[in-house]
């Protein structure tokens, strides 16, 4: 699939490109809920947040972890972390997120739901941040 940009200056700092990823979700609680992880596929995504669909609807402010499975990301890692992690292909990017928004998906039962990253480990984001450019210059 080839991806495409979504640009508005007026509202995005980062832009946004149309990807198809899937990526596990889990509402983070106190104490820590015993619940299987949500399946769902991304809108789009963006160096500071994704756009998902969902069955089910995220009150504004809701914290969720996101295992995103995008391949190829982890190939802008430094050289050495690659060399140490064997697996790194096949390893998600995780990342703690904050819901902005949602919304119903006209008369759908899902929900698009809007994110913020909150945390992600700090060479994951790097490496992040480079495909994303990597994506669109059009070189992936």
């Amino acid at each position: 699939m080839t991806a495409s940009i979504k640009k508005n200056p007026d509202q995005r700092r980062f832009p946004r490109i149309e990807k198809d990823v899937e990526i596990e979700v889990v509402k983070l609680t106190y104490p820590p809920s015993k619940s299987s992880e949500l399946c769902c596929e991304t809108r789009d995504i963006g160096g500071g947040g994704i756009c998902f669909v969902s069955p089910k609807p995220y009150d504004a402010g809701t914290l969720l972890q996101l295992n995103i499975l995008i391949k190829g990301w982890r190939h802008h890692k430094k050289p050495f972390s690659k060399l140490m992690d064997l697996t790194s292909d096949a390893a998600p990017l995780t990342a703690i997120a904050e819901v902005a928004w949602q919304k119903r998906r006209g008369a759908d039962e899902a929900f698009d739901v809007g994110v913020r990253f909150q945390n992600i480990d700090p060479d994951d984001e790097k490496a992040f941040q480079n495909y994303l450019k990597t994506l669109q210059n059009g070189k992936e």
